[in-house]
């Protein structure tokens, strides 16, 4: 392989040139800061300090026509180099952009991956950023759902030239003035050029993680028409069902413990001359005290989409308790019968998340996250 600068000849000092020579600034002299009018540059602290495995890190600012969504700020895309099946790739990936891209590390054309990381890139950007100022919400899922990439090292003498940059606050954007560049050995791609063999590929910003290369990548069946993820309609539409037996519950762990209070003030006042009554009540209070933490806990697995035994048991208690509680009272005490009343709406509460628990898409959903 030709040699990238000074006397190194690594995908990885191929990486940083080609980033150069397409433009990126090395903003690690100034601790990352974006200058004012720029859409961005690259950063290298990291790069060194994991002596290459966190690779390069591109820091772009999110806005589009001027206009910035302050809340994502800047995006920070980390660009990293490995080898899959005896081949150098190049990977990139942005969770907060919705953006995972793999191209192939071509040693007769070195500079090509940044072309396309390039092209990729500053593509992408500005058409996510509209997304976002449109309304365009990224959730937890697909944040989550983006591939990590595991980054190999470079060699030890690439890391200790860029931490002598690092610590003298040179970026290596001065390569070209200082003579490190080397003779350009094969020019960079032509912009409707696609790499072979890239992986990624145009979809909407919310939808499937894209480059502008290639086919899209896969993840774990999460995308759905429209660019939104089947986890993401399954959390939206078990949302408001957990909250639902959360309340529920709720209701119930209160009387629960009021009807204990009861049973206590039964005690002190009458001692066990209303034997039926005290351990009626206190019955009542433990099982709906019992039935309540159950359903909250319950309710919250079920709202996050988690597999687990406890939304089944959170509606069997909302489901249940109250008729049982309610027969159990009329042969005890008519007077706590009262209590049951407001219970009654947990019912249908408790058939409604059954439905959503049971939902197709929630399932596939459960079994997608790996709780299963």
């Amino acid at each position: 392989m030709a040699i990238a600068f000074a006397k190194f000849d690594e995908p990885h000092a191929w990486l940083i040139r080609g980033l150069v020579e397409y433009g990126w600034a090395d903003l690690t002299p100034v601790a990352g800061r974006i200058p004012t009018g720029r859409m961005g540059g690259m950063e290298l602290a990291r790069f060194r300090d994991s002596d290459g495995r966190d690779g390069v890190h591109l820091l772009v600012t999110a806005q589009a026509n001027g206009t910035v969504v302050a809340e994502d700020a800047v995006y920070d895309f980390a660009v990293r180099c490995y080898r899959q099946d005896g081949q150098w790739m190049v990977g990139v990936r942005c969770p907060d952009a919705n953006f995972m891209a793999e191209f192939p590390f071509d040693a007769a054309n070195p500079s090509y991956a940044a072309g396309y990381i390039h092209q990729a890139v500053t593509t992408y950007v500005p058409q996510f950023v509209g997304w976002r100022l449109q309304g365009g919400e990224l959730s937890w899922a697909q944040r989550q759902g983006l591939p990590e990439l595991d980054g190999e090292a470079c060699s030890a003498d690439l890391t200790r030239f860029i931490d002598e940059l690092v610590r003298m606050r040179r970026g290596v954007d001065t390569g070209p003035a200082q003579g490190w560049w080397i003779g350009l050995d094969s020019p960079p791609p032509p912009a409707s050029q696609v790499a072979p063999g890239a992986t990624g590929g145009n979809a909407s910003p919310g939808g499937t993680p894209i480059a502008t290369v290639g086919g899209p990548i896969a993840v774990a069946g999460r995308v759905v028409g429209a660019g939104v993820s089947s986890t993401e309609r399954a959390m939206k539409r078990a949302g408001p069902a957990g909250r639902a037996l959360v309340a529920t519950s709720s209701m119930m762990l209160i009387i629960g413990v009021v009807s204990l209070l009861n049973a206590a003030l039964t005690l002190v006042l009458f001692q066990f001359d209303r034997g039926a009554a005290l351990v009626g009540t206190g019955c009542f209070g433990v099982a709906l005290l019992g039935g309540g933490i159950v359903g909250i806990l319950g309710g919250r697995r079920l709202s996050q989409v988690k597999n687990s035994v406890l939304p089944w048991l959170a509606v069997g208690a909302n489901l249940a308790l109250p008729p049982l509680l309610l027969l159990a009272l009329l042969r005890i005490d008519v007077a706590c019968c009262s209590a049951v009343g407001p219970l009654a709406l947990s019912i249908p509460v408790a058939l409604y998340a059954l439905s959503v628990w049971v939902d197709p898409i929630v399932v596939k959903a459960r079994k997608e996250l790996g709780d299963v």
